[in-house]
């Protein structure tokens, strides 16, 4: 039941409510000061954060700058591993921090501690030396113990040119201590805690306890939003358990964090001097409003009190409102007499409606058990009425939906929820004498909510669904035979797709055999030619000794031989991309000019070649030997699609502070199907013995590996175009000298 209250009371009430507003306003001021507070507090934490940050930043850029200077040491470059060692330690000195050499798998080659030439332990956390080299970035590693003295360290590594070709890693020992006096040089208030992190969270030095707290894991509170946002602050709690405003950044440079922390008792002293007056006040306040309504709730409690008596003479009631009150209180009671005779009259037509429904209604009392029944069940059951009220109805239910179907009326009637359940009964037999046999029955009911909003009875009907029910347990049968032959279906197709990829692969390995193959018979074929040239002229040179001048000759022809067999191997690293380029500032308009005056002699009289560069045109920065070789074989092949003569159109102009270089042709061109695999090493449309099918496939390398790319374009019957697309030098670089001599020798 609702608990009732006196007017005092609720007086009191109003006074308290009247009070809210004033206590609401007083929360929302001294909510924002604190905010204001605490955020002015947070921002000036989170600038002294970043000063330290940006502190060891510039003195780990620092170590990095000298460390990459040491790196470009010569004695390094020579491997005078005695000399760099000395360099070494002249660098820890002035830099005071030890230094190391590593390769990249962690084995230390040289040592500050240690002379050079000693023995050396590997590097602990060699997977982070191993990444500095293998991206070529310089790192600073997570805290770890030393190899040589197991003290805590941290290092920033450098990758450097090794002298046997590989990378290798260049250390500087970063010593918690000199951080710790990094930190304490800041001159933090004594009642703040500093700390820094590395990247994994675990403590490089802080303000208090160090000693203890080093290599410790750092607080959460902080730690973990500095990994999200890199600067900002936080409540926090240290590792001491005091409460404090922590201002935090983490530096993108060596991935530390700096955190300083505030007590909460610092930020919040000022807050609290101006919130206990606060306070006073508006308690004193409220005391007084609260007196003043007692006062008045004395006056309006007798004539309140009188109206719950029905003789209550009309002198006590001297309230305007308890008079009215009194007056619609004799109303209602007239009102009420009617409505109970309209509700006897509703409820004798509902009885009437509802054995008239062609769904067979029935009503339940609070606990569940059912009151009345319509006839229409007991006709299709074939059970008294008697044995189908209470908890008897279900003994008509099929035995394997009994106890479904109480256990879910059961929770209806428990929480008060609609009940929907379908289960089978027991019907009559279709004719006399017949056998009985179990039809589907839907029952739903809804409760009516008392006073309480507890159901205070059920109503609910029944409704014959045998019909629908054995539909769709056909359409499922019918389901479920679709699904068998889906499956099916999906696992031939699965094999099929299997095969004809294990066919593919069969084929594709076919043709790497076939390519290998023909370019091993290129090259058996050239390197045939070169030893038989070499052959002929030594056994020239053995017959006739004497005669220098047949001897000079002979020998300039097995020169030349060796040179032919000199330019197969460039070729062949160039295809590897391991031949050394050498870039340099060419200028394209000599380049091709010279190239023309080749050309037109090598190509056949049938192919004219053209020269179109426009003046002021920019050098480009590439390696000038292996650019006219990329683009004899360029031209070469121009040649070999216009069997019949043409026109090779040699250009250059600039775009977008890159130099393109054009070779266009009014050949045969390439089909569409053949144009995507041109780049593929091997891959040729030429006659067998005829070419490699290097020439492309060099020409795309030499561009990726000049900082550039090649691009191809071709239709048939109209003609090619190569461009190659190179980066453009810088101004005022010198220009690459080889002239004609050069375009010479690379034809």
């Amino acid at each position: 039941m609702r608990q009732s209250f006196r007017i005092r009371t609720y007086l009191l009430l109003l006074v308290l409510v009247s009070a809210v507003p004033f206590a609401a306003f007083s929360a929302i001021l001294v909510t924002r000061t604190a905010s204001v507070q605490t955020r002015s507090f947070g921002r000036d934490v989170t600038a002294v954060a970043r000063a330290l940050s940006l502190a060891m930043d510039s003195r780990v850029t620092l170590y990095r700058t000298a460390l990459e200077a040491l790196g470009r040491s010569p004695a390094l470059a020579r491997g005078d591993m005695a000399a760099f060692h000395a360099e070494m330690q002249a660098a820890a000195l002035l830099l005071d921090g030890p230094m190391s050499l590593s390769r990249a798998d962690g084995r230390q080659v040289l040592n500050t501690g240690r002379p050079a030439g000693a023995p050396l332990p590997r590097r602990t956390q060699v997977e982070h030396v191993a990444g500095v080299a293998a991206t070529g970035q310089a790192a600073v590693s997570e805290l770890t113990r030393a190899a040589l003295d197991g003290q805590f360290v941290t290092t920033l590594d450098v990758p450097v040119p090794g002298p046997d070709g590989t990378t290798w890693v260049l250390a500087i020992a970063l010593r918690p201590q000199a951080i710790e006096a990094l930190l304490r040089s800041q001159r933090l208030p004594p009642d703040w805690v500093g700390a820094v992190v590395d990247r994994g969270d675990l403590i490089l030095a802080r303000t208090l306890d160090n000693d203890a707290k080093l290599g410790t894991r750092a607080s959460k509170d902080w730690t973990v939003p500095s990994h999200v946002q890199p600067e900002g602050w936080v409540m926090s709690t240290t590792l001491e358990g005091l409460v404090t405003y922590a201002g935090y950044v983490r530096s993108d440079v060596t991935g530390w964090a700096v955190g300083l922390g505030v007590p909460e008792g610092v930020v919040l002293a000022p807050l609290r001097r101006v919130l206990l007056p606060l306070a006073g006040i508006g308690a004193l306040l409220t005391l007084l409003a609260a007196g003043a309504a007692l006062i008045v709730a004395r006056r309006i409690a007798r004539p309140v009190s009188a109206l719950a008596r029905q003789d209550a003479a009309p002198e006590e009631l001297d309230l305007i409102e308890a008079q009215q009150v009194a007056s619609a209180l004799r109303a209602a009671d007239a009102e009420r007499r009617a409505a109970a005779d309209a509700l006897r009259a509703s409820e004798a037509e509902l009885r009437a409606a509802r054995e008239l429904s062609p769904q067979a209604p029935w009503t339940a009392d609070a606990e569940g058990r059912l009151l009345s029944v319509s006839q229409r069940i007991g006709m299709a059951t074939g059970t008294p009425e008697t044995t189908r009220l209470g908890d008897g109805w279900l003994g008509v239910l099929h035995p394997g939906d009994r106890a479904g179907t109480a256990a879910a009326w059961t929770s209806a009637v428990r929480t008060g929820l609609a009940y929907d359940a379908t289960f089978r009964v027991k019907g009559q037999p279709a004719s006399p004498g017949g056998e009985p046999f179990w039809r589907w029955m839907r029952a739903r009911a809804a409760p009516l909510l008392g006073a309480d909003g507890r159901p205070a009875r059920w109503y609910g009907t029944t409704e014959d669904v045998d019909d629908r029910v054995r539909a769709q347990e056909a359409l499922q049968v019918s389901e479920a035979r679709l699904r068998l032959l889906t499956e099916d279906l999906e696992a031939r197709v699965a094999a099929e797709v299997q095969a004809r990829e294990a066919a593919q692969a069969a084929l594709h390995q076919s043709q790497r055999l076939e390519a290998l193959g023909k370019l091993a018979t290129g090259v058996a074929h050239d390197f045939n030619n070169v030893l038989q040239a070499v052959s002929g002229s030594l056994s020239l040179i053995l017959r006739s000794p004497a005669d220098v001048a047949r001897v000079q000759r002979v020998a300039a022809m097995a020169r030349d031989a060796v040179t032919r067999g000199a330019a197969i191997t460039g070729r062949m690293l160039s295809l590897a991309r391991r031949a050394d380029l050498h870039a340099g500032p060419v200028d394209a308009a000599t380049l091709l000019n010279g190239l023309q005056v080749v050309l037109q002699h090598t190509l056949g009289g049938g192919v004219q070649v053209q020269v179109d560069v426009p003046p002021g045109l920019p050098p480009l920065l590439a390696d000038r030997g292996q650019l006219e070789t990329v683009l004899i074989n360029l031209a070469t092949n121009a040649r070999d699609a216009m069997p019949r003569g043409g026109t090779l159109h040699l250009s250059a102009r600039a775009e977008g502070g890159r130099v393109l270089i054009e070779a266009a042709d009014t050949g045969d061109g390439m089909a569409p199907d053949v144009l995507p695999r041109a780049r593929e090493p091997f891959f040729t449309t030429k006659p067998p013995g005829v070419g490699t099918g290097l020439g492309l496939a060099l020409a795309h390398g030499f561009a990726e590996q000049s900082g550039g790319l090649l691009r191809i374009g071709s239709t048939p019957g109209l003609g090619t175009v190569v461009t190659l697309v190179l980066p453009a030098a810088q101004p005022g670089a010198a220009l690459d000298a080889a002239g004609e001599d050069g375009l010479a020798r690379a034809s």
